[in-house]
């Protein structure tokens, strides 16, 4: 499904003139992959087989899988089809095996794509959850020749399950690999075990039910260009997706809190830490925000209505509690409150608590806060009270806190939000995957663990550019979140205005916006850059175009420059933030799934509905009907169910009988 309209986007260079270097052939029934040079062995045929852990005769379902060999890799097609009168699970397969040696690394697509290690000889399995932990439904193994990338292609709103990836070391010798212990590749749709929670939402299949998913391997000679592994996913998310669908704004936020548990005490339950405005109203407040902050464009306010005093902080009640007294409602007076942040030429935002929760109460106990159910009238009727007051007080930009509703919940209610409020941008919180990131900006960690390296990369939590969000998403809008009061709790000292000012300049010239919770000299001067335009190899960056060769691409540039770049837009786009650690505690909730709204938009317009065909056909390949026109391929894709997964292999568009026949 695709969400709102583009407002201009970029098509990206397709990489058709890279060369292949590596040959793929099919022994026993299973891909072999050999550098196309060297002859090195990448892939053997052998350990798990990629139906292994699926137990498919025994849980009565049935499969079609089919080989589709292609340059310089293969796509694994797979149908499940349920015959059975009960629902069933799908559970796992594998990729294996991978003989990439004893040393690997494993680029953190939860974190945009940062380098990290892993050895045969000390081997900690990594198990990685979409969307909730990863980007994008994506895997990438390197050695210091060679990358292997593996995507798996579904329409995840349609499907509504969760994808995990799990690396550990292959069986090696005792399952006939030449080669010794290699690496093998899990890809869990449903818990491994009844008590594990790491696919939180699994994938099931109804009676009389088939799903399909496409399942890619590439494999590149640049491991540092590991994106080329990627580009059938960036095609598919493309065409299913679509450009961002919000103009980027650069330009640095102001985190301003003016309430902190540290201030609340007897006389100051709700712990205003600025001018009082449960006593005097908000006219110090808010001209000591506007004078403090006079060369900044946009100032997000956290803890707008005060804290909660028994915790389950941020407060939900983000905006109606002004309604309580006369000295608060004076929020929304044109002379004293929030709409002189408008008058002064900035933008004014509120950070809206827990919601992913509904809490109906002001300091509520644990029995009172509830999961966000979208169908609810109660729960969505409150919602709009809070954001029809937020409006009123000039607020065009909100920060939703702790959104952990299923992906496909959250689509669904952000695109009410964004029908109902086109004027406001929402930002979520904590990060998010491709999908949302590709409807909204979206908000991430910029200071987490502290080391004490001298440098903003080893000082922050922001070790490079989002190397994966520039790829799936050029022109994303993503937020990093710099708090130095964990500097001081962590050193014991607080940090300079120096050393402020080059880690907001690091996060900027890496492609985040700085979202800064203390005064900064010259931060206003601090544009994120457009960091896809030096991540990326220059013959699959927007607007390269189709079919250029590859001459060496672009490398990585961990840290570009000083200069964070220009302003390229104005702020009229919607965000899906990405953090945990904005300021203050708080719970975080989960989601309940539902059905669709009553007596809201229609969600499905007809470019949506084309973009799930879209999806659909690009996961299946060419229809039974497209092939049968093919005048000299006498044989079709497999249509059959048999009880155990039957191979078919196709290379460009041929399709050979299974081995076994």
């Amino acid at each position: 499904m695709v969400i709102g309209g583009p407002t201009g986007g970029q098509t990206a260079g397709t990489g058709t003139g890279e060369r292949e270097v590596v040959d793929v052939a099919m022994v026993n029934g299973r891909p072999e992959v050999r550098d196309k040079d060297t002859g090195e062995l990448l892939m053997e045929p052998c350990g798990p087989s990629f139906f292994a852990n699926i137990s498919l005769p025994r849980d009565g379902l049935e499969a079609s899988v089919e080989y589709i060999l292609k340059p310089n890799g293969f796509d694994i097609v797979a149908e499940f089809f349920n015959p059975t009168n009960t629902t069933k699970s799908l559970k796992s397969m594998n990729l294996a095996t991978l003989s990439l040696g004893r040393d690997i690394k494993i680029p953190d697509m939860r974190w945009g794509g940062r380098e990290r290690s892993m050895s045969l000889d000390n081997v900690q399995p990594i198990v990685e959850l979409y969307p909730n932990d990863l980007y994008s439904p994506v895997a990438v193994l390197a050695n210091d020749t060679h990358a292997v990338g593996l995507s798996v292609l579904y329409p995840v709103l349609e499907y509504k399950h969760d994808v995990s990836f799990a690396y550990r070391a292959a069986p090696g010798s005792q399952s006939g690999c030449s080669t010794g212990q290699g690496w093998v590749i899990y890809i869990h749709f449903s818990p491994i075990t009844p008590n594990s929670t790491v696919v939180a939402n699994p994938a099931t299949l109804d009676p009389g039910d088939s799903r399909s998913y496409r399942f890619t391997v590439r494999f590149t000679d640049k491991p540092d260009e590991w994106q080329r592994t990627l580009v059938p996913y960036r095609d598919f998310f493309a065409e299913t997706y679509g450009p961002v669908k919000y103009e980027r704004d650069p330009t640095p936020v102001i985190g301003y809190s003016i309430a902190t548990s540290s201030a609340q005490n007897a006389n100051n339950p709700d712990g205003w830490a600025r001018g009082r405005p449960d006593i005097h109203g908000f006219r110090e407040l808010v001209t000591g925000m506007i004078s403090e902050n006079a060369d900044q464009k946009r100032i997000l306010v956290w803890a707008p209505t005060g804290l909660y005093q028994h915790g389950q902080n941020f407060p939900w009640q983000f905006t109606s509690r002004w309604l309580d007294t006369p000295e608060l409602r004076t929020a929304f007076d044109t002379r004293d409150g929030f709409p002189r942040v408008a008058q002064a030429g900035k933008q004014l935002g509120l950070w809206w608590g827990r919601t992913g929760r509904y809490i109906p109460v002001w300091n509520p106990d644990r029995s009172d806060v509830v999961d966000f159910d979208i169908n609810n009238p109660v729960h969505r009727q409150d919602a709009f009270r809070e954001m029809d007051l937020a409006v009123q007080a000039g607020a065009t930009l909100i920060g939703l806190d702790a959104m952990t509703l299923p992906l496909w919940e959250t689509v669904q209610w952000l695109e009410i939000l964004k029908q109902r409020y086109p004027g406001v941008t929402f930002v979520l919180e904590p990060k998010q995957s491709d999908i949302l990131n590709n409807i909204a900006p979206m908000y991430t960690i910029g200071y987490g663990n502290i080391n004490n390296g001298p440098t903003p990369r080893e000082r922050t939590n922001i070790r490079g550019p989002n190397y994966i969000a520039d790829f799936i998403n050029p022109g994303h809008e993503i937020w990093a979140a710099l708090r130095w009061d964990q500097y001081w709790r962590e050193r014991g000292q607080g940090a300079s205005n120096a050393i402020k000012e080059e880690d907001a300049r690091h996060a900027a010239a890496n492609g985040f916006v700085p979202l800064l919770f203390d005064a900064v000299p010259r931060s206003e001067t601090f544009n994120a850059a457009e960091s896809w335009k030096f991540t990326v190899p220059a013959d699959l960056r927007p607007d390269s175009g189709s079919g250029n060769n590859n001459t060496g691409g672009s490398g990585n540039n961990p840290d570009p420059g000083n200069n964070a770049g220009n302003n390229t837009g104005g702020n009229t786009g919607n965000n899906t933030g990405n953090n945990t650690g904005s300021p203050g505690g708080r719970n975080i909730g989960g989601g309940t799934s539902g059905g669709p709204l009553p007596g809201t938009p229609n969600l499905q317009r007809p470019e949506q509905t084309r973009s799930l065909r879209t999806a659909r056909s690009m996961i299946a390949g060419p229809s039974d009907q497209v092939l049968s026109r093919l005048g000299d391929e006498p044989e079709r894709r497999v249509v059959t169910r048999p009880s155990r997964p039957r191979v078919v292999v196709t290379r460009d568009g041929r399709v050979s009988p299974p081995d076994d026949e």
